[in-house]
This record gives C-alpha cells, structure tokens and sequence, in this order.
C-alpha cells in the first residue's frame, strides 16, 4: 500500500490493487481482493479521486462484512475521515451514514496513559 522512495506513483498503486483485485476475485482469495481494494481506495484517494475510492471501501466493507474481517473497518474509517478533512465537511453526517461507518463509542477515561516501571501502562 505504500511506497516511500519518491512521491507520485499512486496511479501505478492503483493498478497493482486493480490486478490484485482481478485475481484474487478470479480465484476465490477474499483477503487478497479485500487488500487489492484497500490499496485501490489509498491510490485513488491519493489522486483525489474521491468517488473512485468510495467505491472501493464500500467493497471492501462488503466483503468484510461477508467474511467476518472487522480490521477493514479500521481501514475504512481512516478514509472516511481523510475524505471529510480533504473536502473542508466539518459535518459527521456523510461518514456516519454509510452502515457500518463512524466512531465506535470510547470508554470514558480519566488522567492521562503513562508507562508504569513493570513495562505497562497506569492512569495518573
């Protein structure tokens, strides 16, 4: 999904994912389609191609939901949120209204995490 050693090559990412796409969905791999729409959906929301990568995360979403892979909401949600910052929405209405979109509710939490000396982490 990423690639760091120059900017500019998300059209070649995007057609890495629709290959990806192809095969996998040829051949029955569900994860693979899921990662090749994921990929798809970072390179077109890199082309500001908004459209284009809501397709992907509704597909992605489905087969997620069909297969039982609940990290590809993570995923998801992350482009939701990247959608409404790049397009100046200040509204959460359009990411809530997708099924299975928005927040997932917090725990309330009082003081900061710090690292205890055992390694782990306390409330202050």
């Amino acid at each position: 999904m990423q690639t760091f050693h120059r900017a500019g090559l998300a059209p070649r990412r995007d057609e890495i994912g629709a290959e990806l796409v192809a095969l996998s969905a040829r051949h029955g791999l569900v994860t693979f389609e899921v990662l090749g729409h994921l990929i798809r959906l970072q390179a077109r929301s890199a082309l500001a191609d908004f459209p284009g990568a809501d397709g992907h995360a509704t597909a992605a979403e489905l087969l997620a939901r069909r297969h039982e892979l609940p990290l590809v909401g993570v995923f998801v949600q992350w482009y939701r949120a990247l959608r409404l910052a790049a397009t100046g929405q200040t509204s959460g209405a359009e990411a809530t209204s997708a099924p299975g979109s928005g927040p997932a509710p917090r725990p309330a939490v009082r003081g900061p995490v710090v690292p205890d000396r055992a390694g782990g982490h306390r409330r202050r």
